[in-house]
Order: C-alpha cells, then sequence, then structure tokens
C-alpha cells in the first residue's frame, strides 16, 4: 500500500492589549508591538491537511505492523 507525507496547518491566534483613541488606531499601534507583547489565545482549532505527497523515500517492509512506524505519528491503512 503507498505512504504518503501530509503537511497541515493549525492556525494560532494572538491578543494584545494597546490604549487607542479609536480601532484603527489600536490596529496601527499592536502592528508595531513586538510578537514578545502578543499573547496566544487558547483555541480548539484542529490541524487541518494542506498538502500531500506520495511518500516514496521510505521503504517498509511488506511483514511490518502498520499500525505504528517511527517516523510518523499516527500511520493510517485502508483495507
Amino acid at each position: 500500500m503507498p505512504r504518503y507525507r501530509v503537511f497541515g496547518n493549525k492556525y494560532q491566534n494572538y491578543y494584545t492589549h494597546v490604549s487607542a483613541a479609536d480601532e484603527y488606531t489600536a490596529a496601527e499601534a499592536a502592528n508595531s508591538l513586538p510578537s514578545s507583547e502578543w499573547f496566544e489565545a487558547e483555541s480548539d482549532d484542529v490541524i487541518e491537511a494542506t498538502d500531500v505527497f506520495l511518500d516514496d523515500e521510505i521503504d517498509i517492509p511488506q511483514d511490518e505492523d502498520m499500525d505504528y512506524h517511527p517516523g510518523f505519528d499516527q500511520v493510517i491503512t485502508t483495507e
């Protein structure tokens, strides 16, 4: 069965606090802050697959346990 290397993204949300006259000035002030002034907002976002490539670089014997292989977080088989 062919193996695929799947890349994914998980978007992170951040917040910071600024004092400003209006929301436009607040956005400009926040954009000028260093990243150390931003805090990660907790989120239940999931990792979503973005790119899939046939992984022909890894040669795994057919008799090997297909439930797990080092180098893969999880191997899913369909039969």
